[in-house]
C-alpha cells in the first residue's frame, strides 16, 4: 500500500512529551514494520516523529504510517499521513500534531493537539476537519457510499445554499427545493453527494432528499450559532457513508496516552 506525496512544510512541534527515548520506554526505530508489547516505541521517519503506544502494530514508511492495531501520536514536519482502517488522516496546517487510535468498538478515534487535521475516506471524500483540542470517532461501514445525514446552520451566498456542519467543521453546499425558508436556522439534512467530486478546496455538493428545521436555535449571519431557547444536540452525523461522532473524555484520556489528555469538544 502506498501513500501519495504530500508537502506542507510543517514544523515539528512537541506536545507535552518527548518524542525521543526516555526511561522505561523502547528505543527509537526506523522505517518498516513495528509492533509493541508492553512498551512504547519511537519512530523517526519521513520528517515525522511517531510515538507508538503499547499493544500496537503497523508499518512506518517515509511517506506515511499504516496503523493496523492500537494507537499512536504523531508530530508531522511534512504533511505525514496516517492510514487507519480505510481512513486517511493528514495534517494540513503548520506545526501539527495529533493522535490516532483504533478502539475495541471498531472505530477510529482522531484528535488534533496542535495545528489542524483532515480526515478522508478511501474515495477521497473529506469527512472532517479537526482543530486544536478537538477529537472525533469514525465508524466505517462495509459500503461507505455517498450518503449524508448532517446538521448545522444554513446560509445563502449569491443564490447558493450551504450548511456549516456542526460536528465536522465542514462547509457543504446543498441543492434542493424550498431551501430559502430555512436560511438562518439550524437544520438536519439527509441526501447524497453529487457526482463527480468537486475540485479540491471547494465545498462538497449534496442533493437534498429531506431537510428538517431543528428547534431551539437560530444562527448568526455567517452561520455562527446564536442560542435561543433549549440547545438541540445531534450526537452523530453521516458523511460519505461514515458515521462521525464525538469521543467521550477525549481521545488521549480514553487511550494509553492519558498523561496528556485532550479535552472533548464535540457532543
Amino acid at each position: 500500500m502506498t501513500f501519495g506525496k504530500w508537502a506542507f512544510g510543517l514544523a515539528v512541534t512537541v506536545f507535552g512529551f518527548s518524542p525521543f527515548v526516555r526511561p522505561g520506554s523502547a528505543g527509537t526505530i526506523g522505517e518498516g514494520a513495528f509492533a509493541t508489547a508492553h512498551e512504547r516505541k519511537f519512530v523517526e521517519v519521513g520528517g515525522a516523529s511517531l510515538t507508538i503506544a503499547p499493544e500496537s502494530s503497523g508499518v512506518a514508511t517515509s511517506e506515511g504510517v499504516i496503523l493496523e492495531r492500537g494507537e499512536l501520536r504523531f508530530i508531522s514536519g511534512n504533511g505525514y499521513r496516517v492510514k487507519a482502517s480505510s481512513l486517511r488522516i493528514t495534517a494540513f496546517a503548520p506545526q501539527t500534531s495529533g493522535s490516532v487510535r483504533m478502539n475495541p468498538k471498531g472505530e477510529v478515534e482522531v484528535a488534533a493537539v496542535n495545528g489542524a487535521i483532515r480526515v478522508e475516506n478511501a474515495s477521497g471524500i473529506e469527512l472532517a476537519r479537526l482543530l486544536p483540542g478537538e477529537s472525533l470517532a469514525f465508524q466505517v461501514g462495509a459500503n461507505a457510499g455517498n450518503t449524508y445525514d448532517i446538521n448545522g446552520c444554513l446560509t445563502a451566498e449569491n443564490g447558493r445554499y450551504f450548511v456549516t456542519e456542526t460536528t465536522t467543521n465542514l462547509k457543504i453546499e446543498l441543492r434542493g427545493t424550498d431551501l430559502a425558508k430555512y436560511v438562518g436556522h439550524r437544520v438536519r439534512v439527509t441526501g447524497n453527494a453529487s457526482q463527480p467530486a468537486p475540485p479540491a478546496g471547494t465545498a462538497r455538493i449534496v442533493d437534498v432528499t429531506q431537510i428538517t428545521q431543528l428547534p431551539g436555535e437560530v444562527c448568526g449571519p455567517a452561520g455562527g450559532k446564536v442560542k435561543s431557547g433549549s440547545h438541540h444536540v445531534v450526537r452523530g452525523v453521516v458523511i460519505g457513508g461514515v458515521v462521525v461522532g464525538g469521543t467521550l473524555g477525549g481521545l488521549a484520556a480514553a487511550g494509553t496516552f492519558s498523561d496528556n489528555p485532550v479535552s472533548p469538544s464535540k457532543p
